[in-house]
């Protein structure tokens, strides 16, 4: 049993219940007895970490603080930590990709980069774009003029779904998208398992996208992150230190 002092009352921890059924997995009550008051001041405690409770009154001035935890096989934690459910997987994304984000436009000379980006802009005429560019410029002028502006770019996308206390700030899980890490990067800022990791190429660049956050019925948060693969992301997006 563990003692918790609250001002000058005390809370005596009682045996934990557990149970577990074929649908619904382990859930473990703990419970703790003590002064109303002592009681009272333990709720903020156990409400900041999400955990469900349950306040039973006893005759006279003191009463049973129960806090119940699903998913968890022994409660040993106050907080819902056992309950944080991590899910990693790896799919295949398919996006768009500009035609000036291209190792080919990169290696144009920059008056010609310049003559097609005022084209796509529209302050000079296709056949100005023409003049002021050569063979290899003139593939995207003319890409352009068929309104081909982009093209479909298939990677790795691995995604992290987390569910978090309902209490936790689920925006802060989201504050590094569109930042591009190495692979070494990621795996030292969110430690995906070892089987994840085996899937992930050795070279090239994986940016963060914006993740999504939903809540549940029962307060917490579903939070999910993708990171996308490919050779090199844009010069434009930032790269982690």
């Amino acid at each position: 049993m563990s003692l918790i002092i609250r001002g000058d009352n005390q809370l005596i921890e009682l045996e934990p219940e557990r149970s577990y059924s074929v649908r619904d997995g382990w859930r473990t009550v703990r419970r703790w007895r003590g002064t109303k008051e002592a009681v009272n001041l333990f709720v903020p405690t156990l409400l900041v970490d999400g955990t469900n409770i349950r306040i039973i009154p006893d005759e006279g001035p003191t009463a049973i603080i129960e806090g119940w935890f699903d998913n968890a096989q022994d409660g040993s934690s106050v907080t819902d930590d056992a309950q944080i459910q991590t899910t990693w997987s790896i799919v295949n994304n398919e996006f768009e990709q500009s035609i000036l984000e291209t190792a080919d436009f990169e290696a144009l000379p920059s008056d010609e980069q310049t003559a097609i980006r005022e084209f796509m802009k529209g302050d000079i005429t296709y056949a100005d774009a023409l003049l002021a560019t050569t063979a290899d410029g003139e593939k995207f002028v003319h890409a352009i003029n068929n309104g081909k502006v982009g093209y479909a770019v298939s990677s790795i996308c691995l995604r992290r779904t987390k569910v978090v206390s309902g209490f936790d700030s689920a925006t802060a899980y989201l504050s590094n998208a569109n930042k591009v890490y190495s692979r070494a990067q990621l795996i030292s800022a969110f430690s995906p398992p070892a089987g994840v990791q085996s899937e992930m190429p050795a070279d090239g660049e994986w940016l963060a996208r914006n993740g999504t956050k939903e809540q549940q019925s029962n307060g917490k948060w579903v939070v999910t992150l993708e990171w996308w693969h490919l050779a090199e992301w844009s010069w434009l997006y930032e790269r982690v230190a």
